[in-house]
């Protein structure tokens, strides 16, 4: 008889290189930041490096349509979604699955110990899910 196979939890398939910006970044800084790390979301964080919301590309692409010559004018802290949605590392695959479904986001941060260490993706979720063979 086999054991119990432990599940994978967001802390397993996150990527651990999270990009952040302070919220009183100015937006080309922020979009200069994401295209130079190759990133589609870049998480904001307080003065004390607290995450307190995310932008991503959409959101960039969205400000500059909405606001043209503008949108140099504005900050991360402006146009960031909030209130951040995280998930605690050691949650399972399915709970990452779930609350991204439900709050129909597609970056994910993670935390552990009350700080942010990582962020999954919907293509972490893929990559993962993509190494379970299916057996007919």
């Amino acid at each position: 008889m086999r054991g119990k196979q432990k599940r994978a939890s967001a802390g397993d398939i996150m990527g651990a290189g999270v990009v952040t910006t302070e919220n009183s970044s100015n937006l080309l800084d922020v979009a200069r930041n994401m295209a130079d790390k190759k990133v589609g979301s870049i998480v904001v964080v307080n003065l004390y490096q607290e995450p307190i919301g995310l932008i991503t590309e959409k959101d960039i692409l969205r400000t500059i349509s909405e606001y043209e010559q503008k949108f140099f004018d504005l900050t991360a802290q402006d146009i960031m979604s909030k209130p951040l949605i995280t998930i605690p590392a050691t949650a399972d695959v399915e709970r990452v699955e779930k609350e991204m479904k439900r709050h129909k986001i597609k970056h994910l941060p993670v935390i552990s110990s009350g700080k942010l260490v990582g962020i999954v993706t919907t293509k972490n979720l893929v990559d993962y899910l993509g190494k379970w063979e299916i057996k007919e």
